[in-house]
């Protein structure tokens, strides 16, 4: 069997482990029990069990994005595609956690993990929306606009709206995200960063 495709059932095992015991309960045992592999085998795949995490985290960010490519084509604006994208990201960041039972003690655990999975996940974040920019709102956007860097701020803006809306809450928790409220918040404001504020004349 090649090396890919064995890994390839490794991760799968790893996250149906992950999904059933969650993260910390999980063992290399229990995932390898399922691929047929002892540990000492899987060691040859993955130093530890967090390589495994972490680039099971990585494919399923990618997998993420190219999904939410398919769904958007239908879409007839950009404003729509902007804010279905943006509303879409929230709900994976929190399936993310809950599919893989992370404790709080875990998510603190890996904080330079997290951390590092952030930045790798903005950089395709900017890089996808910068596409839709680019492709779809040209006419909507000043000569010599840098997408990139407009595609960098939407996504700042809308960690700002979700975080005014945990902090108005009652409960500070992804599971009580004010999903109405964001989107209307967003759905105001993301045509006022494509078109500006029209001042007098």
């Amino acid at each position: 069997m090649e090396q890919t495709e064995r890994k390839n059932e490794i991760l799968a095992a790893a996250k149906d482990c992950f999904s059933r015991f969650g993260y910390e309960k999980t063992t290399l045992d229990d995932i390898g029990k399922i691929v047929g592999l002892n540990k000492a085998s899987l060691y040859h795949y993955y130093k530890n069990k967090e390589a495994i995490f972490k680039e099971l985290i990585y494919l399923q960010a990618e997998d993420f994005i190219v999904s939410l490519t398919s769904k958007m084509k239908t879409m007839p604006t950009c404003d729509e595609k902007i804010i279905f994208y943006l509303l879409s990201r929230f709900t994976y960041f929190k399936n993310t956690i809950d599919i893989n039972k992370l404790s709080d003690e875990s998510t603190q655990k890996f904080a330079s993990l997290f951390r590092e999975l952030i930045l790798f996940f903005r950089t395709k974040e900017v890089s996808f929306l910068k596409t839709i920019l680019d492709d779809h709102c040209r006419g909507n956007l000043s000569d010599g606009s840098d997408t990139g860097k407009i595609a960098d701020m939407l996504i700042t803006v809308s960690d700002g709206i979700k975080h005014k809306t945990l902090a108005e809450s009652e409960n500070c928790f992804m599971e009580k995200t004010d999903f109405p409220k964001i989107k209307a918040e967003l759905e105001f404001i993301i045509p006022v960063i494509l078109r500006g504020l029209k001042g007098p004349k």
